[in-house]
C-alpha cells in the first residue's frame, strides 16, 4: 500500500485487516465505510488525521465510534444515514470545526438541551438531520431538518432552522404548544431561509402561523403542505398582543405550491374577509378537508394560478 493513496472504499465487509489501518496515510482524503458489518471502527482508524470525506452510511452494526473520530480534525464531509446515532448531535458539530456537510439521522432527545457553545462558527452549508421521526429528506434542498418533539427547541436547533431550507415537523405535541411558535418562539429570522414547510399529525395545533410570521417571516418559503392535523381550525390566527395588519400584499409572496389534506377541523385559512394576493402561487390542492368553505382569493388575487385540486370524499 503506498502512502500516497488518497481514497479508501470498503464494501460489506464485517472485519478489516490491521495491516492496512496500521499504517500512516499522510495523503488520505476520502474514507467509505459504507454498508460494512463492522461493529467498531478500526483502532488505526485515529491516524487518519487527514481524511475530508468519511462515509459510515448503513452501518447499522456499529456500535462505537468514541474515541476515533474525535482524531480526524480535517473532517469536511461526514455520512452517518443509517448509522451510529448515540452520539450527542450538536456535539458532532462543535468537534468538527471545518465540517461543511452532514448527512446524519439522529433519534436522540437532545431538541431542548442548551449547550455553552454557539454554532454561529459552523461552516455547515449542506445537512440532512432528521430527530425522532421517519427520514424524509429531499435531495432539492441542501439544508434539510426534520423533527418530532414534545418539548420547545433550544437554541443550538433554532441557529441551525434559520439555515434550513426544508423543514418538516412531524407529529409535534406539546401541553401548551397549540402553533409553530409554540416550538421556535418569536424571531422572525428562524424561517429566513426556509423554502419548503411540511405540516404533519400535529394535531395540538389550533393554529399555525401568527400573523407576524405569516406577514414577514415567510418570505422565501415556496411551498406550504399541512396534512392530517386534525386539532387545527385556522392556518394564520393572531397571537395574543398581536394588532390586526391591515395591508396584505407582503403575505407569502414566493409560496407557489399550497396543499392542504385531511384537515377535519379547519374553518378557514385566515380571519374571514381577508383577501390574498398570492403573487407567486400555481398550485392549490384541497383534500378532505370538509369544514373549509372558503380560500383568502379574491378577482385579482394568484393571477399566475394554473391548477387547483379537490376531494372532499
Amino acid at each position: 500500500m503506498s502512502s500516497e493513496t488518497s481514497d479508501f472504499v470498503f464494501r460489506h465487509v464485517h472485519s478489516f485487516n490491521r495491516y492496512i489501518f496500521g499504517h500512516k496515510l499522510p495523503n488520505l482524503k476520502v474514507l467509505s465505510l459504507r454498508s460494512s458489518g463492522i461493529r467498531e471502527l478500526p483502532p488505526g482508524l485515529i491516524g487518519f488525521g487527514t481524511v475530508n470525506i468519511l462515509d459510515l452510511s448503513n452501518t447499522i452494526s456499529l456500535q462505537k465510534v468514541s474515541g476515533y473520530l474525535e482524531n480526524i480534525h480535517a473532517l469536511q464531509e461526514l455520512y452517518m444515514i443509517n448509522s451510529f446515532s448515540g452520539w450527542e448531535f450538536p456535539f458532532l458539530l462543535f468537534m468538527f470545526s471545518k465540517l461543511t456537510r452532514l448527512y446524519h439521522i439522529e433519534n436522540v432527545e437532545y431538541l431542548s438541551h442548551e449547550f455553552s457553545s454557539s454554532l454561529t462558527e459552523i461552516n455547515l452549508i449542506e445537512f440532512c438531520i432528521t430527530v425522532g421521526s421517519p427520514a424524509y429528506f429531499d435531495s432539492t434542498y441542501q439544508t434539510n431538518m426534520q423533527i418530532t418533539t414534545s418539548k420547545p427547541i433550544s437554541t443550538w436547533v433554532k441557529e441551525l432552522m434559520q439555515r434550513t431550507e426544508n423543514l418538516s415537523l412531524f407529529s409535534c405535541h406539546l401541553d401548551h404548544m397549540c402553533n409553530i411558535r409554540g416550538i421556535v418562539g418569536d424571531s422572525l429570522l428562524i424561517f429566513q431561509n426556509l423554502r419548503k414547510l411540511r405540516v404533519q399529525l400535529c394535531h395540538g395545533f389550533k393554529d399555525l402561523f401568527s400573523i407576524t410570521l405569516a406577514a414577514q417571516g415567510l418570505q422565501q418559503l415556496e411551498i406550504l403542505e399541512i396534512i392530517d392535523c386534525h386539532g387545527m381550525k385556522q392556518i394564520v390566527a393572531m397571537a395574543e398582543g398581536e394588532e390586526q395588519v391591515v395591508d396584505k400584499k407582503g403575505w407569502f409572496p414566493n409560496l407557489m405550491y399550497l396543499s392542504i389534506e385531511n384537515m377535519l377541523n379547519l374553518t378557514s385559512f385566515c380571519q374571514d374577509g381577508v383577501l390574498l394576493d398570492w403573487p407567486s402561487l400555481i398550485c392549490i390542492t384541497i383534500k378532505l378537508c370538509l369544514r373549509l368553505k372558503r380560500l383568502p382569493l379574491g378577482i385579482q388575487s394568484a393571477l399566475k394560478l394554473d391548477m387547483i385540486g379537490g376531494e372532499n370524499e
